[in-house]
This record gives C-alpha cells, sequence and structure tokens, in this order.
C-alpha cells in the first residue's frame, strides 16, 4: 500500500521528494534520469499547488512490476494540459505516462516511471552470458547423463511454461490491440488527405521491409540446411494452400470460429472489421471507445506480468538450446540475427535514399536527428517518444505543431519498418528450417500479416513476440520454436524501435517537405 503524504510547506515537500527518490531508484533506469524525474516532479507540485491556490495535496508512490506510479491529489479540478505549466522542466523520454483525471471535483495527476529498455537490453546479454557459461560448465565438467537431466527437467518445463503463457495471451492481446489500432487508422482517414498519404506509405514501406527481411535470410543461407527442424512442421496444409483459398476464408461463418479454432487470420480480419465499427462509433459515443480501450490495457498488463519473466526464460531457453541442441540450430540463430542486423541498415539507407530523392540534405537530416537517438534507445518504444519527438521536431525541423500533433502519432502507432522486417526474417527463417514451401501464397499471408500486426500488436518491447506467437500457428510450425523468436527479439528491440524512429522521423520531413511546411 502506498504511503500518502500531505504537502503543505517546502518541508513536506521536500520529505516527499525524498521519497520518491528512494522509490524510483529501484528501477533499472541510467542514474541521470532520476534526477530528471524529481525536477518533473516538483515542478508538478508546484504547479499543482499553484493551481489549487496552496491548498493541501496528497503525493503517493505506488508500486507495480517494473514501474513506479507518482499521483498527485487536489480538492479541486486540474487541467488536461498541465505540462503546459511546467513545460520548461518536461523531461519526456524519463517517463512513460502522465495523466490528468477530474472526478467529483477533485483533481489528480498521475507519473508512471518504467524501467530503461537499454537497460533490459543490457540485462539480455548478462542473461545470454551467463547461460552460455553455465552451458559450457554443464557440457565440459559434468557428464552427459548430467545435461540429460537439466534439459528434461528444468530447462524444457521452464521454456514450455513460458511458451504457453505467451500462446494464451497472444490472441486477446493482439485482438484488442487491432481493434484500438484500426479504428485509429479510420479517424485519421477521416480527417484528411494527411492520414491517406500516411496511411499508402506506410502499407508500402511495410511490405517492402517484409519481402528485404525474406530475401535477406533466403540469400545468407545456403550453409544452413533446409528442412532441418522439418519435424517441428505440425500441419504443412495450412501453409501450403493456394492463395485463392486463402483469400476465400479470411471470413469467418460464425463469429466466434476464429477464437475457438484460432484461426489467425480470421481472427485479424474480425478486429480489423470491429475497429473500424469501433472507429464510427467513437464519433457518436464515447462508452464503446472508452470499452475497448479498457479491454486493451487489462490484456496489456497481463502481458506486462508474463515479460517480467521473460529474462528467466531466456536463461534457461539459451541453457537448453546449448546443452541439448544441435550445431545447426546454433547456426540458424547466428544466419537470423545477421539478417535482421543486415535488414535493418538497408532499411535506414532506403530511408536516406528517399530523402535525397526530396531533395534533402542528408546530412541536415542526421545532424538534427542526433536528439531523437536517446529517447528511443532508453524507453525502447516509439510510442513513449511521441512527446520528445513533436519537442525535437520543432526545435530541430522548424516544423508547426499543428502538423507534427497529427503525424507524429499516427506514424508512432502504425510505421514499423523494424518489426516487418523482424517478421519477414523469423517466418521465412522457420519455413525454410522447417522444409514448408515459401509459395506466393505464404508470401502473401506473411506481408498481410506483419503489415497488420505490427501496426496492430502492443507498441512496447516484447511486440515481435507477441506477433510471431500468432503467426507461427497459422504457419503450421509448432509454438516451441517461438523461443528462438524470444532470444532473437530481447536482442533486437531496441534497434528495431531506433529503425522505427528514424523511418518515422523521414517520413515527417518528407511530408513536411511536399506539403510546403519545412522551412531551413
Amino acid at each position: 500500500m502506498a504511503k500518502i503524504i500531505k504537502i503543505n510547506n517546502s518541508k513536506d515537500k521536500s520529505k516527499a521528494l525524498e521519497i520518491i527518490k528512494k522509490k524510483v531508484k529501484g528501477l533499472s533506469i541510467p542514474k541521470r534520469s532520476h534526477a530528471h524525474i524529481l525536477t518533473l516532479t516538483e515542478a508538478l507540485i508546484d504547479a499543482v499547488k499553484k493551481l489549487s491556490n496552496n491548498s493541501t495535496i496528497k503525493v503517493s508512490v505506488s508500486s507495480g512490476l517494473g514501474e513506479k506510479t507518482i499521483k498527485l491529489s487536489t480538492p479541486v479540478p486540474l487541467p488536461e494540459n498541465l505540462d503546459a505549466y511546467c513545460e520548461n522542466e518536461i523531461v519526456s523520454y524519463s517517463t512513460d505516462f502522465l495523466s490528468v483525471k477530474n472526478k467529483d471535483g477533485q483533481g489528480s495527476v498521475s507519473l508512471t516511471v518504467k524501467g530503461s529498455a537499454s537497460y533490459a537490453l543490457l540485462k539480455t546479454f548478462i542473461t545470454v552470458g551467463l547461460a552460455v557459461l553455465f552451458a559450457y560448465l554443464i557440457t565440459n565438467f559434468g557428464t552427459a547423463d548430467f545435461a540429460a537431466v537439466i534439459h528434461t527437467y528444468l530447462t524444457y518445463p521452464i521454456e514450455l511454461l513460458f511458451i504457453n503463457a505467451l500462446q494464451m495471451i497472444a490472441m486477446p492481446v493482439t485482438f484488442f490491440a487491432i481493434v484500438c489500432s484500426t479504428s485509429f487508422f479510420y479517424s485519421n482517414l477521416k480527417d484528411g488527405d494527411l492520414g491517406k498519404s500516411l496511411l499508402w506509405r506506410y502499407v508500402l514501406s511495410a511490405a517492402v521491409a517484409v519481402v528485404i527481411g525474406g530475401l535477406l535470410f533466403i540469400l545468407i543461407q545456403p550453409l544452413f540446411p533446409i528442412g532441418s527442424l522439418a519435424e517441428f512442421a505440425e500441419n504443412k496444409s495450412t501453409a501450403s494452400q493456394s492463395l485463392i483459398d486463402f483469400i476465400a476464408n479470411l471470413i469467418p461463418a460464425n463469429i466466434m470460429d476464429p477464437f475457438v479454432k484460432s484461426n489467425s487470420a480470421q481472427l485479424l480480419v474480425l478486429a480489423i472489421i470491429i475497429g473500424v465499427a469501433v472507429g464510427v462509433l467513437r464519433r457518436k459515443q464515447t462508452f464503446i471507445g472508452k470499452l475497448i480501450d479498457a479491454l486493451n490495457s487489462i490484456f496489456i498488463e497481463v502481458l506486462n506480468i508474463i515479460f517480467v519473466f521473460s529474462p528467466y526464460a531466456l536463461f534457461f531457453a539459451v541453457l537448453g538450446i546449448l546443452i541439448g541442441s544441435e550445431d545447426y540450430e546454433l547456426a540458424l540463430i547466428a544466419i537470423m540475427f545477421i539478417a535482421i542486423v543486415i535488414g535493418l541498415v538497408i532499411l535506414v539507407l532506403i530511408r536516406l535514399v528517399i530523402l535525397a530523392f526530396n531533395g534533402i540534405n542528408i546530412v541536415w537530416f542526421v545532424k538534427n536527428y542526433k536528439p531523437f537517438f536517446a529517447p528511443v534507445m532508453i524507453t525502447g518504444s516509439t510510442i513513449e517518444c511521441i512527446p520528445e519527438n513533436i519537442k525535437n521536431c520543432k526545435t530541430k525541423y522548424k516544423l508547426p505543431t499543428k502538423y507534427l500533433t497529427k503525424s507524429i502519432p499516427f506514424c508512432a502507432h502504425n510505421n514499423m519498418d523494424g518489426n516487418c522486417l523482424f517478421l519477414g526474417v523469423m517466418a521465412t527463417a522457420l519455413a525454410n528450417a522447417c522444409n514448408i514451401d515459401v509459395n506466393m501464397a505464404l508470401i502473401g499471408f506473411i506481408i498481410i500479416f506483419a503489415i497488420v500486426l505490427s501496426a496492430g500488436a502492443p507498441n512496447q518491447p516484447g511486440s515481435g513476440i507477441i506477433c510471431m506467437a500468432v503467426i507461427i500457428p497459422a504457419m503450421g510450425v509448432s509454438p516451441v520454436l517461438l523461443i528462438y523468436v524470444v532470444l532473437l527479439d530481447l536482442m533486437c528491440e531496441t534497434i528495431i524501435a531506433c529503425t522505427n524512429n528514424f523511418s518515422d522521423m523521414s517520413t515527417i520531413v518528407c511530408m513536411a517537405k511536399r506539403e510546403k511546411l519545412l522551412k531551413k
């Protein structure tokens, strides 16, 4: 239970800030962010005290899984744009969420601070390193029987437990996230030409990213024997169906079939249809939109709880792969990792070419992009960087606020080139490894899934895992192979987020140039 501190004077404020300082130190975030959070909290306290005519306000700090929530309560309502009152003190990349709520004539502001994605990445490499060390000790100083016991009774059950948890939550998380994303799409398309222009650019770039990812793996995998994981192909007929059959079965005959039979394709189509309907209803009433958002938030929180245990699952997964797997499995992981990294570099180069084609100085763009890099490295999410991106675009690229408040959220939610490339590599790699024919139907299937899922899946670390948890069963591949996805996603998620953010900003600058809004 969070301790509530009443603030009446500067002594109370200092006491509250000291408690917040101790609480926030428990998070895995850079030390400089501690000071930013305290500065921001102090500015919020001063703003709330001023708006409350210096009446008593209450401050509490509550702990969640990997996060802290600082809540300020006041006896008077607060303005929704509270950040405007402490604009000079706001450090957006230190926080994930700032919300103002008014209820029964009283106001409250909640500041949610989460652990850093860059620290999570460091934890991932440490986890992998420890697993490699333990595997070395077991294989070199232990007996074969001991290694078999570790694999059978420890690593495999934990892997299976984590995979089952991912499969359990993947469908509902994806369904409600796509409904929310589609309704957001619809709202932007109704707003005019800007949303339509950004939409077709997103769809095109996403399809290109998927194809690049698939081709890269095919080009660099000659040393890896096709069909080495053929025993994990559970249902080849699912992936080998013709393109006509695939399209004909996209609409379910029964609305419950996609959920009961776990038909991923039909589930996505149903989510898109419902998302459009929700987008229409959002303009007429707020209840439906709030209900869908609430359900989405519930499943996202369940997902966050599961991902808290991902480092431990990763440790046992790597340990199991090293002591119970063949060399070709390690080769497959290495090839997929190389393909992902090369693909992300290619996507950045393509964006630079597009900038040059639009008459924008590449050196000028890259030089001014530097401030964007730190926030996305720390948060690991383009969504959480929206406030910071708007601020940087205003100062560095001199773009108008009205244009940025529409374009940046749209791109951050939907322009997921890095995610699409990741899904293209993973889907193609697993199809080849399981000896599944990569025909036109499967390629079209992967492109459609990647475009919809990368935009609709929860925009947070681990979204690639959830996307593949939906794609893998639809390909007829055993969910056990998800463990490879977990390993590669945790290792690549930060650089994928950076690629997405770079694509966002280059798209926004190019569009601004076309709209004659860019001033240099």
